[in-house]
């Protein structure tokens, strides 16, 4: 066993918050391609039983960016980033989404366009959790989702505050017979 791999498997012996950082540490370092693949594998495998919330990213602290290989992340935390259409599908082109499965995107002032742009993200396969409230979908973008694929896996998907009238929640609702529409807190 490589050294890499003997030091990676101390790292991921406990699933805490400490270890997750020490990930961020070792695989921002330089190592040849064969190997640093073999060592995401590795931990691909050893990870599975960790818990999405320990398994952040983009970033580990704010201003601080994120130098675990992506597809190690679990949990998408995107809130507050002001990413607009554009920044959001920037954002997600390109990287490796198979592991994820919660993503918050609240306050970002994202429209029609980036619910499309989120659709064509490719390796949603794992996603259960969408946080999308307090940005500016309209009901174009709300159909959207429900005629998506993506929407088949979710267990949980947060549209308050966005550019819907309740009553456009409950049409949606009465398309999709597995969706149910809080009143209270609006969610979908």
């Amino acid at each position: 066993m490589s050294a890499y791999l003997i030091e990676l498997r101390d790292l991921l012996a406990i699933p805490s918050e400490a270890s997750w950082l020490g990930l961020a540490t070792f695989f921002s370092r330089q190592m040849d391609e064969v190997e640093k693949e073999v060592c995401i594998q590795y931990a691909r495998q050893h990870m599975a039983g960790w818990p999405a919330s320990l398994r952040c990213g983009p970033e580990l602290k704010k201003g601080q960016q994120l130098q675990i290989p992506w597809s190690l992340v679990a949990h998408l935390d995107l809130s507050e980033r002001y990413l607009r259409d554009h920044g959001l599908e920037a954002f997600l082109n390109g990287r490796d989404m198979s592991q994820i499965v919660s993503i918050d995107l609240r306050h970002n002032m994202l429209r029609s366009p980036s619910v499309w742009n989120l659709l064509q993200a490719k390796g949603l396969v794992q996603l259960r959790r969408l946080d999308l409230s307090h940005n500016q979908i309209d009901r174009k973008g709300a159909e959207l989702l429900m005629e998506s694929e993506l929407l088949q896996g979710l267990e949980w998907i947060n549209l308050l505050h966005n550019d819907l009238r309740l009553e456009d929640l409950y049409d949606l609702a009465d398309e999709n017979e597995e969706m149910e529409v809080v009143e209270e807190e609006r969610y979908l």
